[in-house]
């Protein structure tokens, strides 16, 4: 099993763990915390308390950890089974996301919405730390810019999808219109997850009720744009009156062709 390099260091997420029996999310300040909960999780629901839990856990916070802050004592490679997305990677997909969900025309979604979405992503597996710091004050302002006050009951748990890359603080808040333009590949996400309730109606509502792309504008009057005449400069207008200009015939002298 894995081990933390630095045991006193809170890793990237903190210390967090999913039983796997009743896929049941704990989160703690303390790993020592985190053990309690998990515990006494597991008698409530009449679960047997493995001797190792703090091997078994260490392991699973391990594995979806990045690189290079995990190793194994007995030498052996170090094979990661969650995804990881930095940072960097994270806020330019939030920031995608929020570009295009403001050019979406649709209802603003509501608190209720938000937070059952929440609900969701705080118990799914694909909720994955972002590597790096999200705490540092350049990535605090473009989120804080994005979120313009909009919370949800589970922020605090709320981290990045590991899917997309998107963080699932502001992606919660994000038009259904929005979801399902961004969505490529539905069957990648878990049966679980919330986008497959927004892709699955519209797939079925499509050709009753088809969904306009961001990119559709509305023709102006009389003509469109693309039937409009392009005006031309006046150098190009000289070299168009130029080129049409017919071709004078060659001067005839003393009777033959010069």
């Amino acid at each position: 099993m894995l081990r933390l390099v630095k045991q006193r260091v809170t890793p990237p997420g903190g210390w967090r763990y999913i039983e796997p029996t009743t896929k049941q999310q704990f989160t703690a300040p303390t790993m020592s915390k985190l053990l309690d909960k998990v515990s006494v999780h597991m008698r409530s629901n009449e679960l047997r308390v493995p001797k190792d839990l703090p091997d078994v856990v260490e392991d699973w916070i391990c594995r979806r950890l990045p690189k290079g802050l995990c190793k194994d004592p007995k030498g052996g490679p170090v094979i990661y089974r969650g995804y990881h997305r930095s940072t960097e990677s994270s806020v330019r997909a939030t920031m995608a996301l929020h570009r295009l969900d403001q050019k979406t025309t649709g209802k603003v979604v509501d608190q209720a919405t938000a937070n059952y979405r929440a609900s969701i992503c705080v118990n799914c597996s694909e909720n994955v730390p972002s590597a790096g710091c999200m705490s540092c004050r350049g990535v605090k302002s473009i989120l804080e810019n994005i979120k313009r006050g909009r919370k949800s009951d589970q922020d605090n748990r709320l981290m990045a999808c590991a899917i997309c890359g998107a963080l699932n603080q502001l992606q919660v808040h994000m038009k259904p219109e929005t979801i399902q333009a961004t969505t490529k590949k539905i069957t990648d996400y878990p049966d679980t997850c919330w986008k497959r309730e927004i892709v699955g109606r519209t797939d079925e509502g499509a050709r009753k009720n088809p969904v306009r792309s961001t990119s559709y504008r509305k023709p102006t009057r009389g003509a469109s744009r693309s039937s409009r005449p392009r005006r031309l400069s006046s150098a190009q207008q000289k070299v168009a009156r130029s080129s049409s200009r017919p071709r004078r015939k060659p001067r005839r002298c003393c009777g033959g062709s010069r």
